[in-house]
């Protein structure tokens, strides 16, 4: 029997971050984190995507980085985000 395994090759916060931005980019939109001590964490959450061409937020709220990654197509089968 030929089994294959496949090792998953994790990926830093920073990584994915840069790869999805790249992908939006195409799109005149660009991924943003906003930090905990904010005053618009609670209206933004841990992310949020901004139009650059209208400087406007159009997504917020989004806290699973891994789920938007795989949502865009920047992470390929076998790799995972880094916790």
């Amino acid at each position: 029997m030929n089994t294959k395994t496949f090792s998953a090759h994790h990926l830093s916060e920073r990584t994915v971050i840069q790869r999805i931005n790249r992908k939006l980019a195409k799109e005149s939109e660009q991924l943003h984190k906003c930090r905990k001590n904010s005053r618009t964490y609670s209206n933004l959450g841990h992310y949020y995507i901004v139009d650059t061409y209208r400087n406007t937020i159009i997504r917020s709220g989004i806290e699973d980085l891994d789920g938007l990654a795989r949502d865009v197509g920047v992470i390929a089968q076998g790799e995972t985000l880094a916790e």
